[in-house]
């Protein structure tokens, strides 16, 4: 995974086709992963979030995706 990752460079990637959504997303997850002795998250939802990142390529590859689509996005609950 990239050190920096801001919406540029994965808009550029997934363009260039350096990558797609699912890997993106798996390298997201798989970070969670490796850092979880962190707590940072109190719930992942891995098998959803890389069926829907599937469900992003496809869209993708069929001209039929919006510009944040494959961007990853953490929701984190700070009430």
């Amino acid at each position: 995974m990239q050190s920096a990752v801001t919406y540029q460079t994965t808009r550029s990637a997934l363009d260039r086709g350096e990558t797609t959504c699912e890997r993106t997303t798996a390298d997201f997850l798989r970070e969670i992963r490796e850092k979880q002795r962190l707590n940072a998250f109190l719930s992942v939802f891995e098998d959803a979030a890389l069926e829907r990142a599937r469900e992003i390529d496809r869209k993708r590859a069929a001209g039929r995706a919006g510009s944040l689509a494959g961007m990853v996005v953490a929701v984190k609950d700070v009430l």
